[in-house]
This record gives C-alpha cells, sequence and structure tokens, in this order.
C-alpha cells in the first residue's frame, strides 16, 4: 500500500491543486449509466476476449449459439473458479472483475463501443485468471495455442480493416519530418491543427512550434487575425492560449478532411492564407509569413 500511494502521488499532488481535475470529465456526457453498463457486457467483452472483431463487432466464430455458448461456459468457469479460490488470495481477483464494471461504466468516456480500449486495464486480471487453468504442461501448451490463434486471427481481421476501411478521422504518418519542414521553411511556429496531429507536432518538435487542438470548421476574426473556433474537448489548454497570442499563426489540414472544413478555407482564402501541400496535409500560411 504504501508503495502505491507513492506511486499515485504526483496525481494525488495534482488533484489537489486543481480542484480534483480529473475526476471532472470533458466529455458530454449523452448516455445513462445503465446503457454504458450494458455496454460493458456486450459488446466490449466479447471484444476484449477475443469473440467479436474490433470495430465491425462481427463474431470470429460465425455461429451466434456456439458464441453463446463460450460465453455461458467461461461465466460458469468463473464462478466455479471463485467459489475454489475462497480464503485464497487470489479470491481478490474474482473480486477485482466482479466489481469493475461497475465502477468502469462511471465516466462518461466509456460510451464508446468500438474498441475496448477502457477495458485493457481489466486485461492483466483476466491473463492471471486464465492462467490458472494451466496446471500441467499440456495444460500450458493448450492455453498458449489457444491465445496465439487469438491473436492471430484478431490480428489478421485488425488488419483487413484498417487496409480496406478509410480511417475517419485521418491519423498523422509515423514520420512528420516533412509537414515540421515545411512548417520552418515558412515561418509557422504556432500552428492550428485537430487533435490527431496537433499533439504529435508539440510532442515532436518538444514545443518549438506549438500547435492547438481546435475546431477547424469555422474561422472568424478576432483582433484583426482569423481564429478557429476554440475545441472544449482540447487536452492541454495552455497551448490554446499561446497560439491565440501569435500574431500570424497557420493552419494545418489533413486532406483527407478538407471537405469538412469547406468555409474554413474559403475564408482562409478570402483573407490571402496561401496553399502548400505537404504529404498528407495541407498549410495554410498567412500572407505576412515566408
Amino acid at each position: 500500500m504504501p508503495a502505491a500511494i507513492l506511486g499515485v502521488l504526483p496525481s494525488i499532488v495534482y488533484n489537489v491543486r486543481h480542484g480534483f481535475a480529473s475526476f471532472h470529465s470533458t466529455v458530454p456526457d449523452t448516455t445513462t449509466y445503465q446503457h454504458r453498463l450494458r455496454l460493458f457486457f456486450s459488446p466490449l467483452l466479447p471484444l476484449l476476449l477475443g469473440l467479436r472483431e474490433d470495430y465491425t463487432q462481427r463474431r470470429i466464430i460465425p455461429s451466434s449459439f456456439l458464441t453463446l455458448a463460450i460465453l455461458a461456459a467461461l461465466v460458469c468457469l468463473f464462478f466455479w473458479g471463485a467459489w475454489r479460490a475462497q480464503r485464497r488470495p487470489m479470491f481478490l481477483l474474482y473480486v477485482i472483475v466482479v466489481v469493475y464494471p461497475f465502477i468502469y461504466a462511471i465516466p462518461a468516456e466509456t460510451m464508446f463501443e468500438g474498441d475496448p480500449k477502457y477495458l485493457v486495464v481489466l486485461a492483466p486480471i483476466l491473463v492471471l485468471l486464465f492462467a490458472q487453468l494451466a496446471t500441467t504442461y499440456r495444460r500450458a501448451l493448450g492455453l498458449l495455442a489457444v491465445a496465439g490463434v487469438l491473436s492471430v486471427v484478431s490480428l489478421q481481421r485488425l488488419d483487413h480493416y484498417y487496409a480496406t476501411t478509410p480511417q475517419q478521422p485521418p491519423v498523422a504518418p509515423r514520420d512528420i519530418g516533412p509537414l515540421v519542414s515545411t512548417l520552418d521553411r515558412l515561418g509557422l511556429n504556432r500552428v492550428y491543427s485537430t487533435f490527431w496531429v496537433a499533439y504529435r507536432l508539440d510532442f515532436d518538435t518538444r514545443e518549438r512550434i506549438v500547435a492547438s487542438q481546435s475546431k477547424l470548421e469555422r474561422v472568424h476574426l478576432v483582433g484583426g487575425v482569423l481564429r478557429p473556433l476554440h475545441n472544449p474537448l482540447a487536452r492541454w489548454h495552455p497551448y490554446e492560449r499561446d497560439v491565440d497570442a501569435a500574431p500570424h499563426p497557420g493552419f494545418v489540414f489533413f486532406k483527407a478532411a478538407l471537405g469538412d472544413a469547406g468555409a474554413t478555407l474559403r475564408t482562409l482564402a478570402a483573407h490571402g492564407y496561401r496553399r502548400v501541400p505537404v504529404g498528407p496535409f495541407v498549410v495554410y500560411a498567412p500572407p505576412k509569413t515566408g
């Protein structure tokens, strides 16, 4: 317990100083607690267990009867294991699994149902529970074989999904060096962009270039300078204030998302902004730069 408190101490200190900010969700709560709890059990838990395909939620095993039979068997196995683990330290893991869904469903972020990203913290507990089956060499090999098959099938399906489905919103490529070089050439060290590229620019340039996570659907004049609407879900508002204070900020768009920013692009062009394509991006530079 002392080690756990020491590890979480930075979070405790931050919350005490900032009104327990980490407990305040920035995501609009458009669902009910009961709905988020239902999503935990279906489809997210089957997704985590490898019985459904991420994002599409299609069953890995085509037969719905067989899928339900596997889930029922796992439930029975869980309660059988919990009964056997009474009065043993292992029983705590079963308690965590039972309690977790009811805590998990509290924040509004868990309303997303495409993939079990917020169940990842539960995965190590499930691994330890399944590992109990490996009491002999043969059982251990069998368990590893099943896990290997699930991994191969799931990864192959994910690869197929990403290869055949246009990603929306688009995601910054691994190498954003050409974009950084273009911004340097244009003399732009303060830019507005969207979530999927803004923080990459901040991180990769060590804040030499500061990018603000903004809504780029519309822009308006503020003190003679075009500014986009602030994003209420921005992760770090100091970046927002920094770019707002710049006299001539630029704009960075994904080419694939230009269709959603038609009004903004027309306004920028009308005020003399220059369009500079670079890889999957388009930079709009103000007329006073470069």
